[in-house]
C-alpha cells in the first residue's frame, strides 16, 4: 500500500443571500488527498483547499453557477444534523465528474467535528503499488479487517467504462456504415462509366487490349478516386478533430468529451478504405474485362 485518503460524505444545504441549493458534502484530508487522487487539482479558479484551512470551501462549477457565487464570497453551510457554519469559497471545482453537479469539498476535521464523527469515515481510498493487484488486497482486507463493503477500482468507474464502450461500439458502428457508403459510391461509379464506355471497351479489345489490360485501367480508375476521396476526407476528418478538440461536448458524467488526434488513426483509415474501395471496383472491373467484343462495339 502506497498511500491513503478517509474520506466523510453527508447531505446538507448550502445558502448564498437568498438562494440555497441542496448539496452532497465531501470532507477530505487535503495532504493525504493529493497522496491517492489528483481531485483537488481540478481548480477552474481560485485555489485548491490547503490541509491547514480550516474556513475555506471547494464548490463545484455547477453550484457557482446555479447560485451566482464567486471566489472570496462567504456561503453557510446547513450539515444534516441542523449545526450551521460559514465559510468562505476559496476555490470552484470542474472534476468531469457526477460531482459537478452539487457537491462541495470541506476540511476532514471540519466536518469530523460539525457531525460529530471523530476517528471515523464513511469512506477510505487506497492507494496501490500496483492496481493489478487490487483483488488479492481486496481479499486481505477483507478477511483481517471484517470489511465486506469494499470495491476494487474498475468497480467504481464500471460506469464510465460502460459509457466509453457504447461509444467506441456508435463509432466503429458509423465507420462500418461510412466504409460501406464509400465502397458502393465507387462501384456505382465505375459501373456507370463502364456502361457509357461499352463501345470504347470493344474496340480497344478489337485492336489487341488484354481483359488483364481494361481489368488495370478500371482497378487504376477506382484508386485514383479513392486516393481524392481519402485526402478529401482526412483533411476534413483533421479540421473536425482539431476543432472538437478546442470545444468538447458537454457530458453531465464525464464533464466533457472530445476526440483527439492521432496520426496513426490516419494511417490506418486511410488503408483499410483503399482495400474497401479496390475491393468494390473488382465487380464491375472483372464486367469491363470480359465484354464481349462484338456486343460491345454493336451497343448491344
Amino acid at each position: 500500500m502506497v498511500a491513503y485518503s478517509p474520506r466523510i460524505t453527508a447531505g446538507g444545504t448550502l445558502h448564498y443571500k437568498e438562494k440555497f441549493k441542496t448539496i452532497k458534502i465531501l470532507a477530505l484530508d487535503p495532504s493525504k488527498e493529493n497522496e491517492v487522487t489528483i481531485l483537488l487539482s481540478k481548480i477552474d479558479s481560485g485555489k485548491t483547499l490547503a490541509a491547514n484551512d480550516r474556513d475555506g470551501i471547494l464548490i463545484s462549477y455547477r453550484l457557482a453557477d446555479d447560485l451566482k457565487v464567486k471566489i472570496g464570497d462567504e456561503a453557510t453551510i446547513v450539515f444534516e444534523n441542523g449545526k450551521i457554519r460559514v465559510f468562505k469559497i476559496r476555490g470552484i471545482l470542474h472534476t468531469g465528474l457526477a460531482m459537478d453537479t452539487n457537491t462541495i469539498i470541506i476540511n476532514f476535521e471540519d466536518a469530523s467535528e460539525q457531525l460529530n464523527l471523530f476517528n471515523k469515515a464513511s469512506i477510505i481510498l487506497v492507494k496501490l503499488q500496483d492496481g493489478t493487484l487490487s483483488g488479492q488486497y481486496k481479499n486481505k482486507i477483507s478477511g483481517e479487517l471484517g470489511i465486506q463493503k469494499i470495491k476494487e477500482w474498475e468497480q467504481e468507474i464500471e460506469s464510465v467504462l460502460s459509457s466509453f464502450k457504447t461509444f467506441r461500439d456508435i463509432s466503429n458502428f458509423m465507420n462500418a456504415i461510412g466504409l460501406f457508403t464509400g465502397a458502393v459510391s465507387v462501384g456505382i461509379v465505375l459501373y456507370i462509366n463502364i456502361l457509357h464506355r461499352r463501345r470504347q471497351i470493344g474496340i480497344l479489345k478489337a485492336i489487341g487490349m488484354k481483359d488483364s489490360q481494361v481489368l488495370f485501367v478500371y482497378i487504376l480508375q477506382a484508386v485514383f478516386l479513392g486516393i481524392i476521396g481519402i485526402l478529401i476526407g482526412d483533411a476534413l476528418g483533421y479540421a473536425g478533430t482539431k476543432y472538437l478538440e478546442a470545444h468538447p461536448f458537454p457530458d453531465p458524467t464525464l464533464g466533457s468529451l472530445g476526440p483527439r488526434f492521432h496520426l496513426s488513426l490516419i494511417y490506418d483509415a486511410s488503408l483499410v478504405t483503399m482495400l474497401i474501395i479496390i475491393l468494390a471496383a473488382a465487380i464491375p472491373a472483372l464486367m469491363a474485362s470480359r465484354t464481349n467484343i462484338i456486343k460491345a462495339i454493336w451497343g448491344e
